[in-house]
């Protein structure tokens, strides 16, 4: 650390003084920066901003504002308790609460700053310096500094140490003190979610609990299974130039397809088809949908017993009758197509997504995707050094070495929130649940294994069951499966076995 390196250690929010106070420090000097803020909270677009602007105005206009950006509605008060009456009476008039982030959180997405982040001074002035070393500085809740205090618990509870680097580094991403963050994934999550959204003036997503859910049940023990991981994969297929998915690009209004067979298309798309055979059941690549199927109709017991007999993965949608027509989802209509099972009739309600303007979303992670993949470097070159330098002791001593720690806790922890977007993005619970973008992710998932299975056919193996990143195989080749399955997608080899094969 140069000496006049400082890390941003703590901010607080002032309100009747309307700004924002930041600490910086390192375990020699201690800084501190006061800077205005206004906070704001983001409205969908659902009327005129007249209009919305006199429904506010039931509140002191004096002390607020309202601005039209691209994406939503940005309401900015003169204080934090007038945004959040401001809020209130939106819940009043709309029906649903907006977004309300902390008013030092939102002052560090304005900035793109963070806590632990390295500044240095210039004419007064703190210019961050975009590096990755371990905060050599205090913070208040223990005595010693950062370094001496984790160095001392590597040799007590490695476990702990461990830990706690690992709350640092979500502090870090997250924007959040380090006693402020939660407990779980799941808000983890929701809180990343936020921060996006804020930092690209959207409003939360309309929530709509109607979805198609993906099966969630337990894998089957086989001898021999691998399994092969496609977390990596799944937000890499949300962003540009692959499925551009995000609630600003599906379904847009510049980039409508006239057909199914255009490049734009999503597999979530609906068609209705008319059977070819009498009394047809079909396995469904979206098992979410098969479920929901067989919840609905009757025959319920034809189908358990076929799933039973024929080992099936899943629950079998059916029976249909020859020239029945029924609305199926438009990747399991070509599949049937492919199969000379059904023939598609002209009714279809077609989904899409942009292709002339990125998502936010798809920004977002791409900026994460390559952050990982930047840190991975890093690491991977710090280890090479280390083992020219000192061999057999290269572990031991990198294991000391607080500033890869660091990196290396920041790396497996931002690839653990960016691999469970998707996931969390299908999860009804979540704030920022939409149903048209999660059967977007489900119906992609499950399109994208089908391609898997039909080559891993062809190689003569075969997939035994697939759940959220993982799927369970059986092959004697799953590396040159990978690559060859990558040079077919156009994809970055993001798939590998992560466990020994089972017994």
């Amino acid at each position: 650390m140069t000496p006049n390196t400082l890390h941003l250690t703590k901010a607080h929010y002032f309100e009747e003084k309307r700004r924002i106070v930041l600490e910086f420090s390192n375990n020699k000097e201690k800084r501190t920066k006061s800077f205005p803020l206004f906070p704001s909270f983001f409205l969908e677009k659902k009327m005129p901003l007249r209009e919305l602007s006199s429904i506010l105005s039931n509140y002191n206009p004096q002390k607020f504002k309202v601005r039209e950006k691209s994406n939503a509605f940005q309401v900015t008060a003169s204080t934090f308790k007038d945004l959040k009456c401001l809020a209130n009476l939106c819940l009043e008039a709309f029906g649903q609460r907006p977004s309300l982030i902390e008013p030092e959180r939102q002052f560090l997405l304005e900035r793109d700053w963070s806590y632990f982040d390295s500044f240095c001074f210039f004419q007064g002035e703190p210019v961050k310096s975009n590096k990755d070393a371990f905060p050599d500085t205090r913070i208040e809740s223990i005595a010693e500094t950062l370094p001496e205090t984790i160095k001392q618990l590597l040799t007590q509870n490695r476990k702990t140490a461990h830990s706690f680097i690992q709350s640092m580094a979500l502090s870090r991403i997250l924007k959040l003190p380090v006693e402020s963050i939660p407990g779980n994934s799941f808000l983890q999550l929701e809180t990343l979610l936020e921060n996006i959204f804020f930092k690209n003036n959207s409003a939360l997503p309309k929530n709509n609990r109607e979805t198609i859910s993906s099966e969630t049940s337990k894998s089957p023990k086989c001898f021999g299974m691998i399994e092969m991981d496609f977390s990596q994969l799944w937000p890499l297929l949300l962003t540009r130039p692959f499925y551009n998915l995000g609630f600003d690009s599906i379904d847009c209004g510049c980039c409508k397809p006239s057909s199914v067979f255009e490049r734009n298309i999503l597999p979530s798309s609906t068609v209705v088809g008319s059977f070819l055979s009498e009394a047809f059941y079909f396995e469904s690549i979206m098992p979410g949908y098969a479920e929901e199927f067989h919840s609905k109709s009757f025959l319920k017991e034809n189908r358990a017993r076929l799933k039973k007999e024929f080992y099936l993965n899943y629950i079998p949608v059916g029976p249909f009758h020859r020239k029945q027509k029924a609305e199926l989802f438009l990747c399991d209509a070509l599949n049937l197509c492919k199969k000379r099972k059904l023939e598609l009739m002209d009714e279809a309600k077609l989904h899409w997504f942009c292709l002339k303007r990125e998502s936010f979303l798809s920004a977002e992670l791409r900026k994460m995707n390559h952050y990982v993949v930047s840190l991975s470097k890093r690491l991977a070159e710090e280890e090479k050094n280390a083992l020219q330098k000192y061999r057999l002791l290269a572990n031991n001593i990198l294991s000391e070495n607080l500033d890869f720690l660091f990196k290396k806790l920041l790396h497996q922890t931002a690839k653990q929130l960016y691999c469970s977007i998707p996931l969390h993005l299908t999860n009804p619970k979540s704030s920022f649940f939409s149903k048209e973008l999660a059967n977007s992710i489900e119906a992609i998932k499950a399109s994208t294994l089908q391609r898997f299975s039909e080559l891993l056919e062809k190689r003569n193996g075969r997939m035994i069951h697939a759940e959220k990143a993982v799927a369970f195989i059986k092959t004697t080749e799953p590396m040159s499966l990978a690559k060859e399955f990558s040079e077919r997608e156009k994809i970055p080899l993001l798939i590998s076995p992560i466990k020994k094969p089972r017994h």
